[in-house]
């Protein structure tokens, strides 16, 4: 079987050579700034062909530690993370480098290690995004989403609110905003 690779003017595989090819192969959500991932993935998390600059070749390597070398330009000295929690964001904006074993403890108490960490208190909520730079979503738009009839579906309901498509699933599922939930419990 033949396998399809883009070749770049040297005859090369070409692979990712800056920000702006990551950026063309992504998603944008309008709502969260996230770039949402849409080549290879390796168990729902993006792995991109880039040159990698600890063996100074290119290779297929995980997301964040690719966009990381492509936005600094050096080997991170840590683990690169996104601080959106989302899995498939290539927005270099998102990520943060922890750099010692307490940091990654600390973040994963506070965040859990896919984003299902400890409910925040209510009051400790909007100034821990304002500290991560999460730009949170209008609770308007969030009953409105759960409230939508189901025969609505999630990509109209996406396009509406121009919103990812998986960001409305998981409002819709619950996943998203469970404090709503105690502040307003959902009509049966």
């Amino acid at each position: 079987m033949a396998k399809h690779f883009k070749y770049g003017a040297n005859g090369l595989r070409r692979g990712i050579r800056d920000i702006a090819d990551i950026k063309a192969r992504c998603e944008i959500d309008k709502a969260t700034h996230c770039w949402h991932w849409k080549g290879a993935k390796s168990k729902g998390l993006p792995r991109i062909h880039v040159l990698d600059l600890r063996d100074n070749e290119k290779r297929n390597i995980s997301g964040p530690l690719g966009l990381w070398m492509l936005a600094h330009n050096e080997v991170p000295n840590g683990i690169p993370m996104r601080r959106c929690l989302c899995r498939d964001c290539m927005n270099p904006a998102h990520l943060i480098l922890m750099r010692n074993q307490a940091e990654i403890s600390n973040y994963t108490t506070r965040h859990g290690a896919n984003g299902t960490g400890r409910v925040m208190r209510p009051e400790l909520r909007e100034k821990a995004m304002q500290r991560l730079g999460v730009v949170p979503t209008p609770m308007e738009i969030i009953i409105a989403i759960r409230e939508a009839d189901r025969s609505i579906t999630g990509r109209a309901l996406a396009a509406k609110f121009d919103m990812h498509i998986s960001t409305v699933s998981r409002i819709r599922r619950r996943e998203l905003h469970k404090w709503l939930d105690r502040v307003q419990p959902a009509a049966q």
